[in-house]
């Protein structure tokens, strides 16, 4: 076997084992986040569980750790009720007085979700983008760490619960309690929000992409591209504004999950907001999900909007390839397909977040040749394979 073939094998074998280890991560994760995670659930016990598993990971990357808790107002029925949430929230800090990048997703549930769709994708690529981030930051990485990022996992998004709750949001008192006095009360030192909520329904059917006419009036250019592949579901939305942050913000993530051949499998379609009547028309399609307080933060009287990207396959707008009967285990619940589609956002996630946040460190001799980065199972085949052909 010649050199060039070995090395080969050497890829396709570390490919393979890549892709293994992350399914094994990403069902572990699904397995603590398959119940119904809400206050109004027969049992708050996933809900807990749910909270005690995301600190302990938390915890083994070496971030920062803090429980921020805070009330909020539900109202099943007649009656208002009030409930405590908690926020978790895990810092990797940078330099005192850095930009601060903010990756976040939903740990509680709707009563009628699919909790693994809704959002137990989102809370495990949360903590995938977390894994990778600190490792490639950390003794063994490529990176040097620069600027601050904060991974957190929201607790009681009222908003998705339905239009009858009065109270606010995780998100909105993470925004206010946390990350404003954290940045020192001035969005200069904010550098964005990428917010992963529903992320794992793919679909290369025709008219598994539901688009309504307010949709089509909001995003023409989408709604176009959408409707040139047959209404196929097989892209990740990203929603952003429209103002200069937001957009360099999104152009960065946009390189990252097209830079490689991964990315030809999906596509990933830009749904840039603009105010005015068509913003409006399409605002309950998106006004729940936990990008939105950073969108509408008025730390005072004054609107003072935070770039913040919305990461979705659309929620109820899609059907999904895999259908996944009631109760979906984790096991079955991540086939394929839903694997790739949830990786292919993790990956490019992190990258965005090494290429804003860090510098990259120089390869240094020792590496010999194969990179800082390269895996150790690939050094393992490289020994072996080489002991072979001599």
């Amino acid at each position: 076997m010649g050199r060039g073939n070995l090395w080969k094998v050497v890829l396709l074998l570390g490919f393979a084992a890549s892709s293994l280890a992350q399914k094994t991560q990403l069902q572990a994760h699904l397995e603590h986040l398959d119940g119904v995670r809400n206050p109004m659930a027969p049992s708050d016990e996933p809900r807990l569980e749910a909270r005690r598993y995301i600190k302990d990971k938390f915890r083994e990357l070496g971030l920062q750790v803090y429980g921020h808790t805070f009330r909020t107002v539900l109202k099943p029925l007649y009656d208002e009720l009030t409930v405590s949430g908690e926020n978790i929230i895990g810092v990797a800090a940078g330099a005192e007085g850095s930009p601060v990048m903010v990756v976040g997703a939903d740990y509680d549930t709707p009563l009628q979700s699919l909790p693994l769709e809704d959002n137990g994708a989102g809370v495990a690529a949360l903590l995938e983008v977390a894994r990778h981030y600190m490792h490639e930051t950390g003794a063994e990485g490529s990176f040097e760490r620069l600027n601050t990022v904060i991974f957190v996992a929201f607790d009681l998004n009222v908003k998705a619960y339905g239009n009858n709750h009065p109270g606010k949001p995780g998100s909105y008192n993470f925004l206010h309690q946390f990350l404003w006095p954290y940045i020192n009360e001035t969005s200069n030192n904010f550098a964005g929000a990428i917010i992963l909520d529903s992320i794992s329904k793919f679909s290369t059917k025709s008219n598994s992409q539901y688009v309504v006419q307010e949709f089509s009036d909001a995003f023409p250019k989408a709604s176009s591209a959408i409707a040139n592949s047959h209404n196929t579901g097989d892209f990740l939305a990203m929603f952003t504004r429209e103002d200069s942050r937001s957009i360099g913000l999104a152009n960065k993530f946009t390189a990252n999950y097209e830079k490689d051949r991964k990315a030809q499998m999906f596509r990933l379609q830009s749904m840039p907001v603009r105010d005015g009547l068509s913003f409006v028309g399409v605002l309950e399609m998106f006004n729940h999900q936990s990008h939105y307080p950073f969108w509408s933060f008025r730390p005072s009287e004054k609107l003072v909007p935070l770039p913040a990207l919305l990461l979705t396959d659309t929620d109820v707008y899609r059907m999904s390839q895999d259908v996944c009967d009631r109760p979906c285990t984790p096991a079955a619940f991540l086939t394929r397909g839903r694997e790739a589609f949830i990786t292919k956002t993790i990956e490019a996630v992190t990258n965005t977040l090494l290429n804003l946040q860090t510098e990259r460190l120089p390869v240094t001799s020792a590496s010999g040749g194969l990179g800082v980065t390269t895996p150790l199972f690939l050094i393992a085949c490289v020994t072996v394979i080489s002991g072979i052909i001599r």
